[in-house]
């Protein structure tokens, strides 16, 4: 739904920012379906049956609410404060649920899975090793299991205690598991959403914005201008770009920059155009084969690193079966 501004007869250009060798084209004609899609990616097991709820609450909760207003912002009419929150929530949702996130998201774990883990050790202090191997049930989080497992060190503390090791698996289970959180009702991402200020901004004439697979881009007011930052959308310094169309961009900040509509001119075009083409994941699209964006950033030739990725994102569904799913 959100490439098809960008396509014709069901097909966009995109550029790969990790190609095999020199001889792949700058520019390729791919149609949406191909380039905008991963298979099984928010795919997961439950008491053994394999569930792609997450892919329909996107499309349920968030993509359907929000094409007419999305519709309505790419064609100036005026939006209800209702149509704006079912934009904001929809910018939310498209944020979180990318590869990029996803990547973003494992130094993030790193950070929070040994509070996690402490809440599961606080949980069994108390408890039997005969308990726990019967009768545990699953640790979880905002309704989601999270993967941990319970072995014995073969380490005796005294007769009446033995030590036991308590591992997680930073994977798949906690990205969805973030992903749910942050998008329920009300949660503080999508709150902080409808709270920044919203404008909607025409690119100057002639002049067409790309998009990518990460396209909210995220950026910090600095001396010496506007860089990308992982997160942190509810700082002063903070606007957030995000193209709807060739022509049509929202930005955001906490305090009003500009006004609700209005026309960029070539600097600040410049600039975003910029921004988007850095916040890219792996690929760039846009409805022509825009010559200025290979200036903007310089694609990698690598045929073990694409060949490696690709393969990755390929067994990941499989990956998580074997070593995710049996401890949840």
């Amino acid at each position: 739904m959100y490439l098809r501004n960008w396509a014709n007869k069901n097909k966009i250009w995109v550029y790969h920012l990790l190609v095999p060798n020199e001889n792949f084209p700058l520019w390729n004609l791919h149609s949406l379906e191909k380039t905008a899609s991963m298979q099984n990616l928010y795919m997961r097991i439950d008491a053994g049956t394999e569930l792609d709820d997450l892919e329909h609450d996107f499309t349920e909760r968030f993509e359907t609410p929000a094409k007419e207003p999305l519709t309505k912002a790419c064609t100036d009419d005026k939006l209800t404060s209702d149509e704006w929150k079912k934009i904001t929530d929809y910018v939310a949702a498209q944020m979180i649920r990318t590869p990029a996130f996803q990547q973003w998201e494992r130094d993030f774990l790193l950070e929070i899975a040994p509070a996690e883990l402490d809440k599961i050790v606080d949980n069994l202090q108390n408890s039997s090793w005969k308990t726990i191997s019967n009768s545990h049930k699953p640790y979880e989080f905002d309704g989601l299991p999270i993967p941990f497992s319970i072995q014995k060190t073969g380490n005796r503390l005294d007769e009446n205690h033995v030590e036991v090791e308590i591992s997680t698996i930073l994977g798949k289970s906690y990205w969805l598991m973030l992903m749910k959180s942050d998008l329920k009702e009300n949660s503080e991402l999508r709150i902080a959403m409808r709270h920044l200020k919203w404008s909607i901004a025409s690119a100057p004439d002639g002049c067409y914005w790309p998009t990518s697979d990460n396209p909210v881009v995220i950026s910090k007011i600095s001396e010496n201008g506007l860089h990308i930052v992982p997160n942190g959308i509810n700082c002063d310094d903070r606007i957030i770009f995000f193209p709807i169309s060739p022509t049509r961009l929202l930005i955001a900040s906490k305090k009003r920059l500009v006004q609700w509509r209005f026309t960029a001119d070539k600097t600040l075009f410049k600039i975003v155009q910029r921004l988007i083409v850095e916040n890219a994941f792996m690929y760039v699209y846009h409805w022509h084969n825009d010559m200025d964006i290979p200036n903007l950033r310089e694609r990698t030739v690598n045929l073990e690193n694409y060949k490696r990725i690709h393969q990755e994102y390929k067994d990941w569904f499989n990956q998580y079966k074997e070593s995710e799913a049996p401890l949840l």
